[in-house]
């Protein structure tokens, strides 16, 4: 689910789900502790129906879901259960798991794994599904792109306290395009570039980040 949408079953691609129940998945996929209800579900998922309408279309969606999975092979993934929604145990493997694990990592190796998983925002390209999904979907995706950076600074310093420096610019200028207006990002560049000898490198990006911050915010850094 980061960088956008894949299901694969078995190790085929499953390309032919509706937009909703590709939804649903990806919502299932944060694993929330305790499961979210099927109420709850049903209103992300279809906020401008009436609860009749938005419970009818939530089952239709699973029963979609169970079908496909059943066609392709496998057992069902979902948790049987009347009042909550879930994935049953062991039967799920996601992006976003390994990523959240590794993410708080201290050691590089695993730090640079969760970088190279972090490919894009959650869901990245997808389309609107409704009011409350969409609201949903843009904060998860600020609080994971903030748990990137973090993994990516700790990376990049780990990777200048091992002397690649070069490696270490590379971590921190793809910082800076997550967010182009994060200055302490900008400043982190600019301070490995210096420390690589890359010191008119460095004031070339300075000129660069004051022209955005002046276009996008009329400020001065």
């Amino acid at each position: 689910v980061l960088g956008g949408f894949r299901l694969r079953v078995g190790g085929v691609e499953i390309t032919s789900l509706p937009r909703k129940a590709k939804a649903l998945l990806a919502r299932l996929s944060l694993r929330d502790e305790p499961p979210i209800s099927r109420e709850s579900m049903s209103d992300l998922l279809w906020t401008d129906r009436g609860t009749e309408q938005a419970r009818h279309s939530l089952r239709q969606s699973l029963l979609v879901l169970r079908r496909t999975f059943k066609d392709a092979g496998t057992d069902d993934i979902l948790t049987n259960d009347s009042r909550t929604l879930g994935f049953i145990p062991d039967k799920v493997t996601t992006d976003l798991d390994r990523f959240r694990r590794l993410a708080n990592s201290t050691e590089r190796s695993e730090l640079a794994e969760a970088v190279s998983l972090y490919t894009g925002p959650l869901l990245a390209g997808f389309p609107g599904v409704a009011r409350d999904f969409d609201d949903w979907l843009d904060e998860v995706r600020g609080a994971l792109a903030e748990t990137a950076l973090a993994a990516m600074g700790r990376l990049a310093d780990a990777a200048s306290a091992d002397g690649d420096t070069d490696v270490a610019v590379l971590i921190a200028e793809r910082m800076a395009q997550i967010d182009p207006l994060r200055e302490d990002s900008h400043r982190r560049v600019m301070r490995l570039m210096a420390m690589a000898g890359r010191r008119s490198e460095a004031l070339r990006y300075y000129a660069e980040a004051t022209a955005r911050l002046k276009a996008e915010l009329n400020i001065p850094p």
